[in-house]
């Protein structure tokens, strides 16, 4: 599942004491963070969902499996 983007505050950092609008105010400028740190945000180590989902698929396969050998005998 694909983690929500976060948006970005569009306000100065406290403290600052760059004028925001008016005379000798400078132009904002973009910084766009690397590429790889912004793949390192969304990347996950916690692999426990692939566990619970094999076990949920050998369950399945496994009372399927039985149902079936079980039906065989019956008819």
């Amino acid at each position: 599942m694909q983690q929500p983007t976060r948006r970005r505050r569009r306000t100065t950092q406290p403290g600052s004491n760059q004028p925001t609008s008016g005379e000798g105010a400078r132009p904002a400028v973009r910084r766009h963070a690397p590429v790889a740190a912004i793949r390192e945000h969304h990347v996950t180590t916690d692999y426990s969902y692939v566990h619970k989902d094999l076990l949920l698929v050998l369950g399945v396969t496994a009372v399927c499996s039985a149902f079936i050998v079980g039906m065989s005998f019956v008819l």
